[in-house]
């Protein structure tokens, strides 16, 4: 990708999450690029009802307008 009309950076902290639902697959819109970045104490595959201590995550959505 060149240089991106927009970037969209987003970052998660929190002592303890408990998700209640399952993540949404993650899917970007055409002509943009979605980052994921695994932080700490975050597994690959989500449970709902499990609690995690002490996470990160990291997202960033970068594309291109029209």
């Amino acid at each position: 990708m060149s240089v991106p009309d927009f970037e969209i950076d987003v970052s998660l902290r929190a002592r303890r999450l408990t998700p209640l639902v399952p993540p949404e697959p993650e899917v970007a819109p055409e002509g943009a690029e979605l980052e994921r970045e695994h932080g700490s104490n975050v597994p690959e595959e989500i449970e709902p009802g499990a609690s995690y201590e002490r996470v990160e995550v990291s997202k960033r959505l970068r594309g291109m307008l029209g």
